[in-house]
């Protein structure tokens, strides 16, 4: 099926208009429905018009938040190049075996960055783009914005087949060595959407504002779409810091927002006591996933902070939600806390054996997940595409089992997963004297 991603955003403008859709934390910058979708076709349009770039081409974004959801998909989709995501926080070794394995014709970075990677770019006849201005000219080098003079917001007529067109590319692994590549088509990223959408928690309203506080480039990245199409808004941070983090969700009245484990785990050594914590008041949801999380520390967050969160599983491959554990099963005296949850709409979760045969209840198998946000495969790795897929399944490497009322429990895991990059957590507030009173 073919599908022009412009007019879907087109539509929401129409819808929601002079709704606050984008909030920039660090760099204060604000932007309605009408305004971020005018913007957007802009940045598709110089694409194509001032950096040549076509369907086929590929470009690499090593950008922060805030930069980063310019660009993201309501913008990339839109364009007939597809754009690669690179982890911010990355070393510069592993965006090298990046740039080596999908050879991009552009990379944009921060202007921090600028200095150190322009002569590895320049040497390899990569135009370089800036978000920041040039400290001086450079040969194949560009400011963002200057780019963008004159460009028109007419809409990009660029159509893509949703479930054969390659739109974006994301990376696990940090090397060589042990990286992968996983290319998604536009109906991996829609079935994202959907599945989030179609759960039974009420987290993506009109009023929802979500807060992306880790890299938008790796796993919090999928939670951005269900909001936008609901006509909520997003709100981007660059730090991993809990002062900012509490910051922005008091001054920015957040409602929801994803977490990884270690985050979580340092709020509750912030704030062990019950009591309000103020500054999060209006916060109602926090999406978690990425690692196994501790059952105890799981019972003392929820104990602390109330049934707010909602776990969530699935990985790089598996870009939509393969299974969800909604709050109320949150109950810290039940015994759900341990468990993944059960299998998201219009998911596929079997337990297989080694030689790929589904397992009853109860029976511990390598769990294979099918959906519409399941990749096909591997860029340029047929080998391990080979070993990793299956009939349309990604064998996750993650051995559990399904009880009889269809709830997952995940006993192992053979793979590091790599989604939600955690800063350490002495960049989490330790040492600070930091409350969240």
């Amino acid at each position: 099926m073919q599908i022009n991603f412009g007019r879907l955003v087109a539509n929401l403008t129409r819808l929601y208009g002079e709704r606050e859709a984008l909030v920039h934390v660090e760099r204060q910058r604000r932007y309605t429905f009408r305004s971020l979708h005018a913007l957007g076709n802009r940045i598709a349009n110089m694409l194509s018009c001032r950096l040549g770039l076509g369907r086929g081409d590929r470009y690499l974004l090593i950008l922060e938040n805030d930069n980063l959801s310019l660009m993201h998909q309501w913008t990339s989709f839109k364009a007939e190049a597809a754009a690669a995501f690179a982890h911010h926080g990355a070393p510069i070794s592993e965006h090298a075996w990046q740039i080596d394995l999908i050879e991009p014709r552009v990379v944009f970075l921060e202007g921090a960055l600028l200095e150190q990677y322009y002569p590895m770019l320049h040497q390899f006849g990569i135009t370089v783009v800036s978000m920041d201005p040039l400290p001086a000219p450079l040969a194949g080098a560009h400011y963002f914005w200057n780019l963008l003079d004159g460009v028109p917001d007419t809409l990009p007529e660029v159509e893509h087949d949703a479930g054969a067109d390659i739109v974006l590319y994301r990376f696990t692994g940090s090397g060589a060595a042990d990286g992968k590549c996983a290319p998604y088509t536009l109906d991996n990223w829609l079935g994202c959407r959907d599945t989030l959408l179609a759960h039974d928690e009420t987290v993506f309203t009109p009023d929802c504002r979500f807060l992306h506080a880790t890299p938008l480039s790796q796993g919090s990245g999928s939670a951005l779409l269900a909001p936008f199409f609901r006509g909520g808004c997003t709100v981007t941070q660059n730090a991993s810091d809990p002062e900012r983090f509490c910051h922005s969700v008091a001054a920015e009245r957040i409602t929801a927002t994803l977490l990884p484990p270690a985050m979580l785990y340092r709020l509750l050594e912030l704030a062990p006591e019950p009591g309000p914590c103020k500054r999060l008041a209006t916060l109602g949801t926090v999406i978690y996933g990425g690692a196994l999380f501790a059952v105890d520390r799981l019972a003392a967050l929820v104990e602390r902070f109330g049934p707010i969160f909602v776990q969530v599983y699935g990985g790089a491959e598996q870009v939509a939600p393969a299974a969800m554990l909604g709050k109320a099963e949150h109950d810290t005296k039940g015994s759900l806390l341990a468990s993944a949850g059960r299998v998201a709409p219009g998911g596929e979760v079997m337990v297989a054996d080694e030689d790929g045969n589904e397992q009853p209840p109860g029976a511990l198998g390598e769990l294979w997940l099918r959906s519409r946000g399941t990749i096909r495969g591997y860029y340029r790795n047929p080998e391990a595409s080979a070993a990793a897929f299956c009939d349309g399944f990604w064998k996750s490497g993650d051995l559990g089992y399904m009880d009889g009322q269809g709830y997952l429990y995940i006993v192992d895991r053979k793979r590091d997963m790599k989604d939600l990059p955690v800063p350490p957590l002495a960049e989490w507030g330790r040492g600070r004297g930091f409350s969240l009173r």
